[in-house]
């Protein structure tokens, strides 16, 4: 009886062990089942949202095409430094930065523009002697000073003169000096003399005495001081945009491509310099006879001014008085 029992008893025990195995067996089949069919949706939207931000934080690295458009012109005019990469400012490959302070407008070169209604402002320094002269004319005093070029260019001048006429009759009467006293040959207040370009020419005769240039007998220069890199500054044509009366005898130098170029142009000192502010560094003047080429750099109100310049060429730059820069690039 008792063996009956027990037997019962395990029968049970076995059969509830199988039931909950069966249920633990039945939930894990529901949930293989359930994962099988469940929507993968949020993970492939989490996958897609990632590689996007991904996306949009790649920085493109590819360069940048160049918005250089460089012209340059060879027909008639109109009326310290930093590497510069091609594209930067437009500014062309073999060009470099310099910086120039905003006063050097009124002192710096040869091309500024000195009248009745622009004065001299700046200051002059490493003005010479004309040690260096040859024979072919002669100087009032031997204190006359000029800058550098000037003493080359009047050489060649008085060569070609003596040339021409047999005669080394030429004289420097004045350079940088005013001489306003009565009896000084030319008394003339002349704005530009300061700069130490300027020459005052005469002629020494042959007993001593000294005459005046004058419009009707400076024929050969008024047909060839260009040559030489000089140009009137003072004439009957221009007289009321200086203000100036006319001074025959009066050069200025500006060096050889600018006297050319504004004689064949029929230009004074400034209409040329209105001329020139239409050429900028990417629309530079080319002027093939003298392997030259020109532009105009505006100048900033107040600091310094980036002025791009050849690298590694010659070049001369020169302010205007005005409000910017000249720059002339030659071989």
């Amino acid at each position: 009886m008792k063996n009956r029992k027990g037997t019962q008893q395990q029968a049970v025990t076995i059969a509830i062990v199988a039931v909950c195995l069966l249920l633990i067996a039945s939930i894990w089949l529901i949930d293989v089942v359930l994962r099988l069919f469940r929507n993968p949706q949020d993970i492939t939207a989490f996958i897609f949202d990632e590689r996007e931000i991904s996306e949009n934080l790649v920085i493109s690295i590819e360069e940048p095409e160049s918005s250089e458009t460089t012209t340059e012109h060879s027909s008639g005019l109109d009326s310290d430094s930093i590497p510069v990469m091609k594209a930067d400012m437009g500014i062309p490959q073999g060009y470099k930065i310099i910086q120039k302070e905003q006063n050097s407008i009124h002192s710096t070169g040869n091309l500024l523009q000195l009248d009745n209604y622009h004065e001299f402002t700046g200051t002059v320094n490493m003005l010479t002697g004309f040690e260096q002269k040859n024979d072919k004319y002669r100087l009032r005093n031997m204190t006359l000073q000029v800058q550098a070029p000037v003493v080359n260019a009047m050489n060649e001048l008085a060569e070609a003169y003596y040339q021409f006429s047999g005669r080394a009759d030429l004289m420097i009467y004045s350079t940088t000096e005013i001489y306003a006293s009565e009896g000084s040959l030319y008394p003339d207040i002349l704005p530009d003399r300061s700069t130490g370009y300027c020459i005052d020419l005469a002629f020494l005769n042959d007993d001593g005495s000294i005459s005046k240039i004058t419009s009707a007998n400076n024929g050969w220069l008024l047909e060839n001081a260009y040559r030489f890199g000089f140009i009137f500054s003072y004439t009957e044509s221009n007289q009321d945009t200086t203000g100036i009366v006319s001074a025959p005898y009066h050069l200025r130098y500006v060096g050889k491509v600018h006297a050319n170029l504004m004689q064949t142009n029929h230009m004074d000192l400034n209409a040329y310099l209105n001329a020139l502010q239409f050429y900028t560094i990417g629309n530079r003047y080319v002027y093939e006879l003298q392997n030259a080429s020109i532009y105009y750099v505006k100048a900033e109100t107040s600091g310094m001014t980036n002025v791009p310049v050849p690298d590694g060429k010659n070049y001369d730059i020169s302010g205007n008085n005005i409000d910017g820069y000249i720059i002339c690039a030659y071989d």
